[in-house]
């Protein structure tokens, strides 16, 4: 059985999309600038640990401001990937690209 803890944690939602030349993209509803991808599933979830991150700056380094809809604070089950001290929860989509 996992763990559940309280915590204040980020959830965001990601898309990962089978491109036709091989490997995924992922990009993120709530915050668009984020993208990254990688050759497999795993591969490119675990790159968007690293491209949270490098949006979160983006945002803080162009006076933006972050999306408040992120940031939770509630019961979760899973703490695969943190930001700082807050726990990362990914929902994910598969889809296929559509080929050219």
């Amino acid at each position: 059985m996992k763990n559940a803890c309280q915590s204040s944690f980020i959830r965001i939602t990601v898309k990962l999309t089978l491109q036709p030349s091989g490997g995924y993209t992922v990009t993120c509803k709530e915050l668009p600038e984020l993208f990254t991808d990688g050759r497999t599933i795993d591969e490119a979830l675990q790159n968007v640990e690293d491209a949270l991150i490098a949006t979160l700056e983006l945002y803080e380094d162009t006076n933006r401001k972050i999306p408040a809809g992120i940031f939770h604070r509630g019961t979760m089950t899973s703490e695969k990937k943190s930001y700082g001290h807050k726990p990362l929860v990914l929902e994910t989509t598969l889809e296929a690209a559509m080929a050219q």
